[in-house]
């Protein structure tokens, strides 16, 4: 059954079109997965331990699908309930839809902040901070 691509609605065989599609993930997504819940013992998102039917995840601050990258800034563990209640969708100041973050935080990138939510003495200048 075809659904339409997340992007541009074309109908999809799953949730992106062929135009739309994002790389698989590889080798260095299971170095970051492993580096990142090696020291974790709790969810960025609740704070609570994983357990058998809820493990801990590698999650993204901003979404792959956004331009998320494996940064460290950018993964954190999270268990699994919290990284799949927030989806790919973004919300105001591109952070990611149910994220903990606010669309001030400095860890998402200053290009993707509108005038209403740049921080005091912050300046944008194509995308960068100055």
């Amino acid at each position: 059954m075809l659904r339409p691509c997340l992007i541009c609605g074309t109908p999809a065989k799953g949730s992106r079109c062929a135009k739309h599609a994002l790389p698989p993930r590889g080798a260095a997504h299971r170095r970051a997965r492993k580096q990142v819940l090696a020291g974790a013992t709790v969810c960025a998102e609740c704070g609570q331990p994983p357990t058998p039917d809820n493990p801990l995840t590698l999650g993204h601050v901003v979404a792959r699908a956004h331009g998320g990258g494996l940064e460290p800034s950018n993964t954190q563990a999270e268990c699994k309930r919290c990284n799949l209640s927030k989806g790919v969708g973004m919300g105001a100041g591109g952070v990611a839809a149910g994220s903990h973050l606010g669309p001030s935080d400095p860890r998402i990138p200053v290009a993707t902040r509108t005038p209403t939510n740049v921080r005091p003495g912050e300046i944008e200048l194509r995308g960068e901070l100055s």
